[in-house]
C-alpha cells in the first residue's frame, strides 16, 4: 500500500528495511544457553530509500549510500512497499524526527533504538511496519532475567552519566574560566 502523494507528484520508489546482525550469527548460537531462550538476531535496521539508508543510533539519525554504513552486507533486505511521496517532503520528515523524536539523547537500546525509527519512517513513507520478530525483539530479550539485568544496569549507567553532564554544565556555570570536557 503506498503512502497517498502530497506536493508534487514523483514516480513511486521502493522502499527496502536493510537488516543486520549486529551478532554475526553469535546470539541464536549462544542466546539458549545464556538466557534460556532463542533469540534469532541483534538486529539493527535502516530504511533505504532511493539509494539512500536512513538510520538511527546512540549518534543519532545518519544517513549513508545504502549498504555503505560499516555494518558489512545486509543480512536480509526486505521491501516495505512503495512511496510517492515526493523527496522533499521525505527529507523533512527525516529530518523532523532527528529534530524532535529521535534526538541523540533520546537514544536507548530496548525502548528507542534504530528498530523504532525504521518502524516510524517505514509507516509515514508506505503506511507498512517492519516485520515482527525485529519489532518483538527487545521484548524477547527484556522478558529474560538476564535481559532484565541488562536494561536495569543501562538504566543506572545512563542516569549516572546524565548526572555528570548536568554536575560537568554547572562547573561551567561557576567557573567559566575551567577548560571545557571534550565533547
Amino acid at each position: 500500500m503506498a503512502s497517498p502523494s502530497c506536493g508534487r507528484a514523483e514516480s513511486a520508489s521502493e522502499v527496502l528495511l536493510y537488516v543486520y546482525d549486529l551478532s554475526n550469527g553469535m546470539v541464536k548460537a549462544l542466546s539458549p544457553a545464556l538466557i534460556g531462550k532463542e533469540l534469532s538476531g541483534l538486529w539493527h535496521t535502516g530504511i533505504v530509500l532511493r539509494g539512500t539508508e536512513y538510520y538511527f543510533g546512540c549518534l543519532g539519525v545518519d544517513s549513508s549510500p545504502a549498504g555503505k554504513t560499516g555494518l558489512g552486507d545486509p543480512h536480509r533486505i526486505v521491501s516495505l512497499g512503495h512511496t510517492e511521496l515526493p523527496h522533499d517532503v521525505c527529507v523533512e520528515y527525516i529530518r523532523d524526527l532527528a529534530r524532535y523524536s529521535y534526538r541523540r539523547s533520546s537514544y536507548d537500546l530496548f525502548r528507542h533504538n534504530c528498530n523504532h525509527f525504521s518502524e516510524d519512517l517505514s509507516l509515514f513513507l508506505t503506511g507498512n511496519s517492519i516485520p515482527m520478530d525485529i519489532r518483538e525483539l527487545p521484548d524477547d530479550f527484556l522478558s529474560t532475567p538476564m535481559g532484565n539485568m541488562m536494561h536495569s544496569f543501562q538504566h543506572m549507567s545512563d542516569e549516572a552519566l546524565k548526572a555528570l553532564e548536568q554536575h560537568s554544565v554547572h562547573e561551567q556555570q561557576r567557573n567559566p574560566q575551567s577548560p571545557r570536557p571534550p565533547q
